[in-house]
Formats: structure tokens, C-alpha cells, sequence
């Protein structure tokens, strides 16, 4: 039996780290005086691009340890499937790199907090391989954004 290396786990993880960038563009834009705020979006943009510099190193190094084990294993189909993923991850294609793609275009796409919500929550509907525990990470993300969007709205 192979380990899915593409789960649902990555989507929840990808709408998280899209959520952590609004909230940061949020802060920066309710609470920073106007004459410091681009200086703050350039640090928050340097902090997000280290933590999908992170994520982006450590999906190459499962995909490279999940075709290690297959090898390892003689275990013909897991090879393919494992180089498959290998190659697609080099030429941009795996899933989890859209993904991250996708979030991050839908929370730079809109400043208005319930648009992003919106869709935010219609290209999670559309992800077919969700599983209930994911579901309920994905909706307590949303919650604990909406909660601080209302708390913290001037």
C-alpha cells in the first residue's frame, strides 16, 4: 500500500498559509500609519516567500525520500508513481505547488475580508479528495478568520 503524498493535508495547509498573509496584510493595513506601511508589506513579503521557500524545500524532500523507499523497495508501480511525482514537482505540475499557487493568487486577488472568504471556500469546495477531518480543519480556519477579522475591524 503507498502513502499518498498528495492529501488533503496539503490544501488545508496551503489555505493556511494564504489566511497567515491575510492576516498580516490586514494588521498592515488597520494599524500601520500609511508612511510605514509599504515598508511593512516588503517585510511580509519577505517572510512569506521564506515560509513557502520552507514548505517548497520540504515537499522536495519527501518526494525525493518517497522514490528513495520505492528503490529501496524493488517496488515497481510505487517507483513510477513516485517518479511521476518527482517530475511533475520539477516542471511546476505537482498538485501541492498549484495549490499554493492558487491561494495565494485568491488572497492577493481582493482586500475586501469576506470576498477572500468566499473564495477561499469555493476552491476548497472544489477539491475532490477531502476527507471529513480535513474539512474540519479547513472550516476551523476560516472560523479563527472571520473571528479575527471581527474582532480587530476598525
Amino acid at each position: 500500500m503507498t502513502i499518498p503524498l498528495e492529501s488533503s493535508a496539503d490544501s488545508t495547509q496551503a489555505a493556511g498559509i494564504a489566511l497567515m498573509r491575510e492576516k498580516l496584510d490586514f494588521i498592515n493595513s488597520n494599524y500601520i500609519p500609511e508612511e510605514h506601511q509599504a515598508q511593512v508589506r516588503a517585510d511580509i513579503d519577505n517572510y512569506m516567500e521564506r515560509q513557502l521557500t520552507v514548505r517548497d524545500k520540504s515537499m522536495k524532500r519527501m518526494l525525493d525520500n518517497e522514490l528513495d523507499y520505492a528503490k529501496f523497495l524493488k517496488d515497481g508501480p510505487r517507483i513510477e508513481e513516485a517518479q511521476e511525482n518527482v517530475s511533475a514537482y520539477a516542471q511546476g505540475n505537482y498538485r501541492a505547488q498549484i495549490e499554493i499557487w492558487q491561494v495565494m493568487a485568491i488572497s492577493e486577488s481582493t482586500e475586501d475580508t469576506q470576498v477572500m472568504t468566499d473564495k477561499l471556500t469555493q476552491w476548497y469546495s472544489r477539491i475532490s479528495y477531502r476527507d471529513a477531518e480535513q474539512d474540519e480543519q479547513f472550516d476551523t480556519l476560516i472560523s479563527s478568520w472571520q473571528q479575527f477579522v471581527e474582532k480587530y475591524q476598525k
